[in-house]
């Protein structure tokens, strides 16, 4: 029996299923089976009515693109990039490069895809801190470009470690962002057939 006969079978006994009829012996459900509860039943119908898509399309999911260009930004609007004077976090960092490109038509810039190119490149190393807990901190490369890795407390009281990127760090970032997003592309899984 081949992938979409099973998904053919499987829709019959959904559809049986959906209608109160046991797909097996094909007689009415008892009214004490959990089979027939008026819930499972609208269940069975919409997992069949998805199941009927799929194997309309030939037993293949289709995903939805969001039609979105992967990240790429213009010399002009990398050039407008605010450059903070005070050390910030990846995450603003990524927001002040993301307020510069047009977010309808390119996706944004990943802060995680920018600290996996540095734990890459040796900026940022990983540690292991109490409890198995893994944490990126500056390296001695780090440092020397600005980043600094502080210890915080979250309001939970709970420490962790937040790396911050002073204005050095920031055009360092900024002048090698067409390699930060050429790895960008090497993370993102490929499209499914």
């Amino acid at each position: 029996m081949t992938q979409l006969e099973t998904m053919q079978r499987a829709k019959q006994y959904l559809d049986k299923l959906s209608r109160g009829i046991d797909p097996i012996t094909d007689t009415p459900l008892e009214r004490d089976d959990p089979l027939a509860a008026a819930r499972l039943q609208k269940c069975f119908e919409y997992v069949s009515g998805i199941l009927g898509q799929v194997i309309a399309n030939g037993g293949r999911t289709v995903s939805h693109h969001t039609g979105k260009a992967p990240f790429s930004i213009a010399e002009e609007a990398l050039a407008r990039v605010a450059v903070s004077e005070t050390p910030i976090p990846i995450r603003a960092f990524a927001a002040n490069v993301n307020a510069c490109i047009d977010t309808q038509a390119v996706r944004p810039l990943s802060p995680v895809t920018i600290t996996n190119w540095l734990v890459e490149q040796g900026y940022l190393t990983e540690i292991t801190r109490a409890q198995n807990k893994r944490m990126r901190v500056a390296s001695p490369r780090g440092l020397s470009i600005g980043i600094t890795s502080e210890e915080r407390a979250s309001r939970a009281g709970v420490p962790f470690m937040l790396n911050l990127y002073d204005e050095n760090a920031q055009r360092f970032l900024l002048t090698h962002l067409l390699e930060i997003t050429a790895a960008q592309k090497s993370y993102e899984p490929a499209e499914k057939p």
